[in-house]
């Protein structure tokens, strides 16, 4: 559960999404309510509420589905790796973080 000092909302780029406790509790809501009366209870716009509601009548799940986009080439890992580079050692050239990735295989 969420504790009341957290936030209902968490930031991702540039958008704001609910948290997936308060999307099952819409769907839990909308058994015995309306989109208003779901919306006023939770603090939330009606909007809002809505969308949550059609996502689950269609696909039956609460939680967000994976943004579409190309891949990413290098692995959260391979980033990790070229930051601790580039700050322990501010001279590396571009050569030696390819040859370290390759190294590392992790692109």
């Amino acid at each position: 559960a969420i504790n009341q000092s957290d936030s209902k909302l968490f930031t991702m780029a540039k958008t704001k999404e609910l948290y997936k406790v308060v999307r099952d509790k819409i769907a839990d809501l909308h058994k015995a309510g309306m989109y208003k009366t779901i919306a006023k209870q939770l603090g939330e716009k009606v909007t809002t509420v809505g969308a949550i509601i059609q996502e689950w009548k269609k696909h039956k799940i609460t939680v967000s589905f994976p943004r579409s986009g190309a891949p990413c080439k290098i692995s959260p890992r391979g980033v990790s790796m070229i930051m601790r580079t580039v700050r322990n050692q501010p001279g590396t050239t571009w050569e030696d973080l390819v040859n370290d990735l390759k190294a590392a295989v992790t692109i």
